[in-house]
């Protein structure tokens, strides 16, 4: 009988509790199964392979799912758990507890490693088109900025300006860096990756949010959980509208957690994670 934890740092914040609050609901477990997809936390698409890949949080492993929906086993990770993912120049970085690490795809071997010694709970992460690479620490309330060139890291924004930050998801078009943070009232901020200004856009009357997503239309979508971190919502932003909140798109799912978008075929990248398995949707 396995049961699982969670990687953090310190005892003394709050904003801990997401994974926390969903292991205690899911309890104990039975054996890992390394071959199954189990507790998938998030997704990225790669356009050359045509496949997704996915971490796995009860097995510490990266799943391989192809066009028709067949998943694999990709690579297992050395690690207490896998959380954010995102892929570039043929390589996928994964979060994982302190460190940040890069599989080749076509080789599956580790290619970048770094650890970020002062992190308390990393989460998600995504990449410009420099290959930069940006992390929340939904505890240490920052996110961080990687150079994968230069294996240097700094904090983009200062400490405490964004409470709880745990989506993020850079847009090419408006090259910003897009922030969803896990409090009752769930905000959404964008970061001028230059500066580390952060502005907020939106705080909504739906909390815990989770993932964050941007399509070529500039609509914002982002997972919502439930105060019992049961089920949730997928929410869409319409930055056009002059609406300031959200058009539901799904209610009461069964947990959904990361989004990502597959902009090659205009589909949001939905992380299932109580079902254990990834959707898509189409954005128009």
């Amino acid at each position: 009988m396995i049961k699982y934890f969670i990687f953090v740092k310190t005892k003394n914040n709050t904003h801990q509790m997401n994974y926390l609050k969903l292991i205690t609901i899911l309890g104990i477990v039975s054996t890992i199964n390394a071959q199954k997809l189990e507790l998938p936390e998030s997704a990225t698409f790669d356009a050359k392979t045509n496949s997704y890949y996915i971490t796995s949080l009860k097995n510490n492993a990266i799943f391989k799912q192809d066009k028709k929906g067949n998943k694999s086993l990709f690579t297992e990770i050395d690690s207490h758990h896998t959380l954010g993912i995102t892929s570039f120049d043929n390589i996928i970085y994964i979060v994982a507890d302190d460190q940040i690490k890069g599989i080749n795809i076509a080789t599956k071997k580790e290619v970048f490693s770094i650890t970020i010694n002062d992190a308390q709970q990393l989460n998600d992460i995504t990449n410009d088109k420099s290959g930069n690479l940006y992390v929340s620490d939904k505890v240490g309330n920052t996110i961080y900025k990687i150079n994968t060139k230069t294996k240097k890291y700094s904090e983009l924004i200062k400490t405490n300006e964004i409470t709880a930050p745990n989506g993020v998801f850079f847009d090419f078009s408006s090259k910003s860096l897009f922030v969803c943070t896990t409090v009752e009232k769930g905000e959404i901020f964008e970061v001028n990756i230059s500066t580390g200004e952060a502005k907020l856009l939106y705080r909504s009357n739906y909390g815990n949010f989770d993932g964050i997503a941007v399509d070529n239309y500039h609509n914002i979508y982002v997972t919502s959980w439930d105060k019992e971190w049961k089920t949730g919502k997928l929410l869409k932003f319409i930055t056009k509208s002059t609406r300031k909140q959200p058009v539901i798109l799904i209610d009461s799912a069964k947990g959904m957690a990361d989004l990502n978008y597959n902009s090659k075929e205009d589909k949001i990248i939905v992380t299932n994670t109580l079902d254990n398995s990834i959707s898509t949707i189409k954005v128009k």
